[in-house]
C-alpha cells in the first residue's frame, strides 16, 4: 500500500521575495562596481592624452627660442578639454643665473564629466648658443 504525500509542491511567496531581494543586491552591487570602474577608465585615458599633450609641447619648447615669462593656451579643436600653463625662467643655482639654462614648469588641466584634473611637470631646457654667436 502506498502512501499518499500531502505536501504541496511549489515555492512560497516569501522564497519568491527572498530570491529577488538577494537578485537586487547583487545587480545593484554589480552595477555599482561597473559605472566606479567606468568612470577610472575614462579618467584615466584623458590622464594619458595629457600626458602626450605635455609631451608634445615639451618637444615644440626643445625645437623654439625659449623665451622667459608666463604663457597659457589650448591644443586646439582636436582637444578641446585640455589646456595649459607654462612657466618658464632663468635657472639659478644659489641665487647665480646659469646663462642658457631654463626653468620651465608645465602643467596641462583638463575637464570631464566629474571633477577639473591637472598634469604638472617640471624640468630644465638648455638653450645652446649658435656659431654665429660664439665666433
Amino acid at each position: 500500500m502506498l502512501k499518499r504525500l500531502s505536501m504541496k509542491s511549489g515555492v512560497t511567496l516569501l522564497e519568491v521575495l527572498v530570491a529577488m531581494g538577494i537578485v537586487a543586491l547583487v545587480v545593484g552591487a554589480t552595477s555599482q562596481g561597473t559605472a566606479f570602474l567606468s568612470r577610472k577608465l575614462v579618467e584615466g585615458r584623458l590622464a594619458q592624452t595629457a600626458r602626450a599633450l605635455a609631451q608634445q609641447k615639451l618637444a615644440e619648447l626643445e625645437a623654439s627660442t625659449l623665451v622667459k615669462g608666463n604663457f597659457a593656451g589650448d591644443f586646439g579643436d582636436d582637444f578641446p578639454r585640455f589646456t595649459y600653463r607654462l612657466a618658464v625662467d632663468s635657472a639659478n643655482s644659489r641665487d647665480v643665473s646659469i646663462p642658457g639654462l631654463f626653468d620651465v614648469r608645465l602643467t596641462v588641466e583638463w575637464n570631464d564629466s566629474y571633477a577639473t584634473d591637472s598634469l604638472g611637470l617640471e624640468t630644465f631646457l638648455a638653450e645652446y648658443p649658435s656659431d654665429a654667436e660664439t665666433e
